[in-house]
C-alpha cells in the first residue's frame, strides 16, 4: 500500500474516531472506572471493527445498506442496547461514594462501585460491552460498505481488505479511544475530581440514554411505516 493510497484510509479513519458516538462515551464511561477497563472498552470496539470490515469485503454488508428493514431493525436493536447501557451508567454513577480513594495501579477504590467491583469482572464486562456496542451500530457497517471498496485497490482480496484497511482503521480508532479512556482515568484518579468523576458519569448515562431511545424510536416509527 503506497503513502497515497493510505492518506485516505487514515483520514476516513480519524474522521470515524472522533466523531461523537458511543464508542466514545463507551471509552469515557468505563475510563472513569479504572484503566483497565477503559482499555478494554476501547480493544473492544476496535476489534469488532474487524468483522465490519468482513463483512465489507465479502459483501454481506452490502445487503444491510440494500434492504430499508434489516438497517432500521439493526437500528432498533443497538437504540434499545445503548439504552440500557444508559440505565445502568446512572445506576452506577448515582450508587458510587462523592469520594473516590485512587489506588496506585490506577484502578480507583472498588470498593465504592455497584456490580463492578472485581477488576476482572468489570475489565470483562467493558471489553464485551465495547464489541456488542460497535457490532450493533449500522452507522459504523454504512461507513465500511460505502467507504472500503472505494478505497481498496482494484482486485484487492478479502484479506487485504480485513486485515489491510480495516486495520490501519481499526488502529487510528484504538488510539483516539485509547487517549479518551486514558484522560478519563486520569480524571477520577485525580484526588481533587470525585465529584467531576461522578458528573461525567452521569453525563456519559444521560447521553447514552438519550442517543438510544432517540435511535431507537426513529428506528422503530420507520418499521412501523414501511
Amino acid at each position: 500500500m503506497t503513502s497515497s493510497e493510505l492518506l485516505p484510509i487514515v483520514g476516513f479513519a480519524a474522521v470515524l474516531a472522533v466523531t461523537p458516538g458511543p464508542d466514545t462515551l463507551l471509552s469515557l464511561r468505563y475510563g472513569l472506572l479504572g484503566r483497565r477497563a477503559g482499555v478494554a472498552a476501547a480493544t473492544g470496539t476496535s476489534l469488532a471493527l474487524f468483522a465490519w470490515a468482513a463483512l465489507a469485503g465479502t459483501g454481506v454488508a452490502a445487503t444491510l445498506r440494500a434492504s430499508p428493514t434489516l438497517y432500521e431493525s439493526l437500528k432498533v436493536v443497538g437504540g434499545a442496547y445503548l439504552a440500557y447501557l444508559g440505565v445502568r451508567t446512572l445506576h452506577d454513577a448515582r450508587a458510587s461514594t462523592p469520594a473516590v480513594t485512587p489506588r496506585p495501579d490506577g484502578d480507583g477504590d472498588l470498593s465504592a462501585r455497584d456490580t463492578l467491583t472485581r477488576r476482572g469482572t468489570r475489565t470483562g464486562r467493558a471489553f464485551m460491552t465495547g464489541v456488542l456496542t460497535c457490532l450493533t451500530n449500522p452507522k459504523t457497517g454504512l461507513f465500511f460498505v460505502a467507504l472500503l471498496p472505494q478505497l481498496a485497490p482494484p482486485h484487492a482480496s478479502v484479506g487485504f481488505i480485513v486485515l489491510g484497511l480495516g486495520g490501519v482503521v481499526a488502529l487510528v480508532v484504538y488510539a483516539y479511544l485509547l487517549l479518551v479512556a486514558v484522560s478519563a482515568d486520569a480524571v477520577q484518579r485525580h484526588p481533587s475530581a470525585p465529584r467531576l468523576t461522578k458528573a461525567l458519569e452521569t453525563i456519559s448515562g444521560v447521553a447514552l440514554l438519550g442517543i438510544g431511545l432517540v435511535t431507537g424510536a426513529s428506528a422503530a416509527v420507520q418499521l412501523l411505516t414501511t
